[in-house]
């Protein structure tokens, strides 16, 4: 348990921590067509709330995926009025180039999901497994138990250079998406 407190506290959370709030952007509340590779966005509201699950869906016509985290309210177990404050970062792979222009790959891309005000997660290893065994992009999934006053973090590490368009969409205020292609 002290280790996955120490990976969380020099791991994701100093991650979030130590992006420059002027390349932080606001996360966008619909989907926009736009991907990129790298970025940091915000959003959710002050409230508390559960995290309910976290389910992939083939978008076979787009090539492309889409990973939803579904948030609860914490009494009622209904779906959550607003999910909880939130940030998503997305990480390039980290490679070096030989001399021979072989590139090596050092570090995979990953996606840096910090929520805030987390009282309780409904996350299930099978069903986080049966998801994995389906994405081409996703090659493992690593949720970090919620710590002080409900920080919890997720870690998506992604196969390949991925194209990622997060967004929180305002019909489903309990929701925070990860479209990848």
């Amino acid at each position: 348990m002290k280790l996955l407190i120490l990976a969380l506290t020099f791991g994701v959370m100093p991650l979030m921590a130590m992006t420059d709030p002027s390349e932080i952007s606001a996360m966008p509340r619909m989907p926009s067509g736009t991907f990129v590779t790298e970025g940091v966005f915000r959003g959710g509201s002050g409230n508390v709330a559960s995290l309910k699950g976290m389910k992939s869906e083939l978008l076979r016509n787009e090539g492309a995926e889409r990973w939803t985290l579904e948030f609860s309210d914490p009494a009622t177990k209904k779906p959550a009025r607003l999910a909880p404050p939130f940030q998503v970062k997305i990480v390039k792979a980290e490679s070096f180039q030989r001399s021979d222009g072989t590139v090596v790959y050092t570090e995979p891309p990953k996606i840096f999901i910090l929520l805030r005000g987390i009282h309780g997660s409904q996350l299930e290893a099978s069903v986080l497994a049966k998801n994995l065994k389906k994405s081409r992009f996703v090659k493992e999934i690593i949720p970090y138990p919620s710590i002080e006053e409900g920080d919890m973090g997720i870690e998506m590490v992604l196969s390949r250079e991925t194209l990622v368009s997060p967004y929180h969409p305002r019909h489903a205020e309990s929701q925070l998406v990860v479209e990848l292609k």
